[in-house]
């Protein structure tokens, strides 16, 4: 009997530890009612009653808000866990986020509100792949979590580090180094986009293609314009309209939309038709009709979409989880 009942308690704190990890790692989104934003789940249910000048989606359990003009973060019970004590913020990545003093330096913060890279950098951005570009006197490099450069700011850009590659700018000509800084494709291209799902969108003589990481033609360049690949499929553009191709380089749907933002997200893609964004499926087929006036990519089952000024969210269906609300 006691074996049981050790049994049974062992199994009762493993699964309330469970529920509680599920819980922390469940996503809020930001939602705002008379012009006071909080916060709800992925039901439409609120969580967090609006009370803040301004907020951004979790990430990483913590929630980015505006209070007074200051940036601070909120945990999932609306708890402001890190003070608004920053000019500006941007939102966790790899266990750390960027921030701006009033002097307009940067630096990055941990998830306790601990200053973990000093404030001497003119811009920065998040941690991607262990590594964060910064910037200095106009030019671009890379840092590590503990504030150690790796590679020194000497690029015209630099991109995020995607798939061990990073796009960077040299006399107005892109390529892209490894991690020790190294240029492993040359910098002679026109533009850049990051390495995603094997290739990179790249544009040279005047149209896109896509490269390897080894430096190498994917698909030859015969686009107008293109988008990174996800979910084994990438917008590009052709006629002055959008379709998809697959990692072969055939055409899966037509060039038909007007506009198309971000890439496949749970199954689906924002397009534009017209003046109105919807979204589209795999085959582009409209799933959700275009009835609003921007939409961004799917966030954990949902999707941001505006009327005008008015924020809402709608789900993969189609359905209306929070209506559009200023």
């Amino acid at each position: 009997m006691r074996r049981l009942l050790l049994v049974c308690l062992t199994a009762l704190i493993v699964t309330s530890a469970a529920l509680r990890a599920r819980a922390d790692d469940a996503p809020l989104f930001p939602v705002v009612n008379d012009k006071r934003w909080g916060y709800i789940d992925r039901h439409g249910h609120p969580v967090i009653a609006p009370r803040f000048d301004h907020a951004l989606s979790f990430r990483e359990g913590l929630g980015l808000v505006r209070v007074n003009g200051r940036c601070g973060y909120v945990d999932a019970s609306g708890a402001l866990v890190i003070a608004p004590a920053h000019a500006q913020a941007w939102p966790f990545a790899e266990g750390l986020a960027a921030v701006r003093d009033d002097n307009r330096r940067c630096g990055y913060i941990d998830r306790s509100g601990r200053c973990v890279v000093p404030a001497t950098y003119d811009d920065a951005d998040e941690f991607s792949e262990g590594l964060a570009r910064v910037t200095r006197y106009g030019r671009h490099g890379f840092i590590d979590k503990t504030g150690r450069v790796v590679i020194r700011p000497e690029f015209d850009f630099a991109g995020p580090f995607r798939e061990g590659r990073a796009t960077v700018s040299v006399a107005r000509k892109a390529g892209y180094i490894d991690r020790t800084g190294r240029i492993v494709i040359p910098a002679q291209l026109e533009s850049a986009r990051s390495f995603s799902e094997g290739v990179a969108a790249v544009r040279k003589g005047g149209l896109y293609g896509f490269l390897t990481p080894a430096g190498t033609w994917a698909i030859e360049p015969r686009f107008e314009a293109a988008q990174d690949f996800s979910e084994g499929l990438a917008a590009v553009a052709q006629g002055g309209r959008w379709g998809f191709i697959n990692p072969s380089g055939q055409m899966t749907v037509a060039p038909r939309f007007d506009q198309v933002e971000g890439g496949f997200r749970d199954g689906l893609v924002a397009v534009r038709v017209g003046d109105l964004w919807g979204y589209a499926d795999h085959r582009g087929t409209l799933v959700i009709a275009p009835a609003y006036t921007s939409a961004q990519p799917f966030f954990a089952g949902l999707g941001q979409v505006r009327d005008v000024d008015r924020l809402g969210w709608v789900d993969t269906k189609g359905k209306v989880i929070w209506p559009p609300s200023r």
